[in-house]
């Protein structure tokens, strides 16, 4: 009788404890839930992203348990999370995973305010994506180097926001950044010198933005497999001589007046490759040429 008691007890957890029982670590279900009552009431356009963040999940997607934020799909029963493994490089990444939040994709939801902090609390997300939003104020500087906030991120995209200030130069200490996509803000500023460092950057998607000054020398060092160099729309100085170890498969270089100097080859041949609205590129600069590099022959 005693043991009947006792598996009975235990099938009543299992019904009734939400997210303990599904794909989804009930520690992780608590971090969700206190993120969702907290955001949920920060703007209409929080409310609406967040409208889905409730149960009971759909059975289909679902295990042992009516509400599975995680499930065992690509993404979420819950919008704009996804759960898959956590002990692989995103690239690699399968489901079901592990039941903790990898993913967070809140992008053309038009959320707004500063980024959420609380991301934080989700030390296992390798995508932290709210392109096309309303964020607004500076870029968080709490990510990388010593610091707990999301150690393993791969993919950080603010794109197509009002974001303003520098980009933190503890963007260089993010130690698998595989992807800083920031094109279409207000950021100002010069490239920090430690992005140098990355050795697994492969993005760097920073155009239209008001970014200023010359690529520091720390930049000879990036990664010579660039997916994606598109700097374009922007106020920097100097050349692109750092970057001559790159080969870039994908390049923007337009609309950079103050830029000058040759164009390293292996950027020369990447798609997208144009230089409108930078006149001084592709041509020796002045000190160049007061130093006895002659100006190609107008014949």
């Amino acid at each position: 009788m005693r043991c009947a008691q006792i598996v009975l007890l235990l099938c009543v957890a299992a019904a009734t404890v939400p997210g303990g029982w599904g794909f989804t670590h009930p520690d992780e279900y608590q971090r969700l839930v206190a993120f969702r009552d907290k955001y949920k009431t920060a703007g209409p356009h929080w409310e609406a992203a967040l409208s889905s963040w409730t149960c009971p999940t759909p059975a289909n997607n679902s295990k042992g348990s009516d509400c599975d934020p995680c499930g065992e799909g690509w993404w979420g029963n819950w919008e704009h999370i996804s759960c898959r493994s956590t002990n692989t490089l995103f690239r690699d990444d399968h489901v079901p995973g592990d039941g903790y939040v990898t993913n967070v994709h809140f992008s053309l939801t038009g959320v707004e305010g500063t980024p959420p902090r609380e991301i934080c609390d989700f030390v296992h997300v390798k995508e932290w994506d709210f392109k096309v939003c309303n964020l607004e104020g500076n870029l968080p500087t709490y990510l990388g180097g010593n610091l707990s906030c999301l150690p393993v991120l791969e993919e950080w995209d603010f794109s197509r926001n009002h974001m303003t200030g520098p980009i933190p130069e503890s963007t260089g200490t993010i130690p698998r950044l595989v992807r800083l996509k920031m094109q279409g803000n207000h950021l100002t500023g010069s490239m920090p010198e430690s992005m140098g460092g990355l050795k697994a950057l492969e993005w760097i998607r920073i155009f239209d933005n008001e970014l200023e000054g010359s690529f520091p020398d720390s930049y000879k060092n990036v990664n010579g497999r660039m997916t994606q160099l598109a700097i374009g729309g922007n106020k920097f100085e100097g050349t692109l001589y750092n970057f001559a170890n790159v080969r870039a498969q994908n390049a923007n270089l337009t609309y950079l007046p103050n830029m000058c100097g040759m164009i390293p080859v292996g950027i020369q041949f990447a798609n997208g490759y144009d230089l409108g609205g930078s006149p001084g590129l592709g041509l020796p600069c002045p000190e160049e040429v007061a130093g006895g590099w002659p100006l190609p022959s107008s014949a």
